[in-house]
């Protein structure tokens, strides 16, 4: 009887184990439903950022002013890929995105942006904005 329980509860924890597992990946996953608004918002984004700057106001809760330095230095962006997204809390997101872009040698570049996005009013919109894309910068002697 002892052996029966004691099974019992391993096969029990074990669908517990997996069930969390499935659940776990399943929120980082920036095609599942529950992301599909902060990934339209994201998708609208990038695709006004590749034209000009001043297209992604809607999309973000500040002025895109801080952007230009970024969108400089980045080169052609060829496309990009939403590597994840996932809750903060229950109106904040974050976001890793990987954008391929091509500098004017004619360079292939990936450059890994991290994106928070905020509900605002129904509307997901994103609040900061990082980049590992200042790597390469000219610096001030």
């Amino acid at each position: 009887m002892k052996k029966t329980i004691v099974l019992f509860g391993l096969v029990v924890a074990a669908i517990a184990m997996l069930f969390m597992a499935i659940i776990f990946n399943s929120s980082k996953d920036p095609h599942s439903a529950r992301h599909a608004k902060a990934r339209t918002t994201i998708e609208q984004f990038y695709n006004a950022f590749k034209h000009n700057i001043g297209d992604t106001i809607p999309y973000l809760t500040t002025s895109p002013a801080y952007l230009a330095n970024y969108r400089f230095y980045y080169g052609d962006i060829q496309g990009y890929t939403i590597s994840s997204i996932k809750d903060a809390d229950s109106d904040h997101k974050i976001a890793v995105v990987q954008v391929k872009t091509e500098k004017s040698d004619g360079s292939e570049v990936t450059y890994t942006d991290t994106l928070q996005l905020a509900e605002v009013g129904g509307t997901w919109l994103i609040s900061k904005y990082t980049t590992n894309s200042t790597e390469g910068w000219p610096t001030l002697p």
